[in-house]
């Protein structure tokens, strides 16, 4: 894949499970963010994951439709040899 003339690797998690409800989608990334009960988890693992993945000058996005399916996507700059 190519985006402003840089090489990335696009990594896609798809499943046909409940989906991520629109009502929360925009605060998944958000630290101590969670949907579980409470005392499981802690909302911190798609926000390290994201900042990992900023860090790294690539980008998380998530497309999803509730009741059909969740797909998480990935893309993450190519390192070129020098």
């Amino acid at each position: 894949m190519k985006s402003d003339g840089k090489k990335y690797v696009q990594l896609v998690f798809h499943d046909h499970g409940p989906g991520i409800s629109a009502d929360i989608v925009d605060r998944i990334c958000d630290p101590f963010f969670s949907n579980k009960p409470l005392g499981e988890g802690t909302g911190l693992g798609l926000s390290i994951s994201h900042a990992i993945i900023k860090d790294h000058g690539g980008s998380l996005y998530f497309d999803s439709v509730e009741g059909k399916y969740a797909k998480i996507i990935i893309n993450l700059p190519v390192a070129l040899e020098e």
